[in-house]
């Protein structure tokens, strides 16, 4: 099963110059997400490649992050980040912000190309090692962000919210329809 979709405003409905485009797909065994990045990505940090980071999700350390929300049919979700040097970071949560301290990051195959101009990563996980099923009345959300600006960048599939930049919020998140 696969989603695909395109985002082209940013959180305060500014048009992006191209579109940033991803891709969730599901199988029997994985979970997988792309995301096609329309910015120039930051300097490489080539010791990050493919490599599980604890303190990716601050945004002082993070430069440019695809990031993918997935929330169950309770308030359980996961967040998974991946950035343009294929550093990558997950974490269950129990409820709202609340992280769950059992978390263990999953195995994940990673997969990134840089251009001058742009980026795509790919995050692959075994669906057995998330924590929260993946079934019917899923709901996700997709997000960018582009931190390594003097004044940050927050794009997201939920399109411009009118609450304040919080991809934990609830009502950033959609149902998921796979095809």
């Amino acid at each position: 099963m696969l989603l695909r979709d395109e985002v082209a405003v940013d959180w305060q409905g500014q048009k992006l110059s191209n579109p940033y485009r991803f891709a969730i797909g599901k199988d029997s065994k994985y979970l997988t997400f792309v995301a096609e990045v329309p910015f120039e990505p930051p300097v490489s940090k080539p010791d990050l490649k493919g490599r599980f980071v604890n303190d990716l999700a601050e945004p002082e350390t993070r430069g440019q992050t695809a990031e993918l929300f997935v929330m169950g049919a309770d308030d359980r979700y996961f967040e998974i980040h991946i950035t343009p040097d294929g550093a990558w970071w997950y974490m269950n949560f129990l409820a709202y912000r609340k992280r769950d301290a059992r978390s263990v990051p999953p195995d994940a195959e990673v997969w990134v190309e840089r251009r001058s101009d742009s980026w795509t990563g790919a995050i692959s996980l075994p669906l057995a090692q998330l924590g929260t099923e993946i079934s019917r009345g899923i709901r996700a959300q997709v997000t960018l962000c582009l931190c390594q600006q003097d004044v940050p960048r927050y794009v997201t599939s939920a399109g411009c919210p009118d609450f304040e930049a919080d991809y934990h919020d609830r009502r950033a998140f959609s149902f998921l329809k796979f095809k």
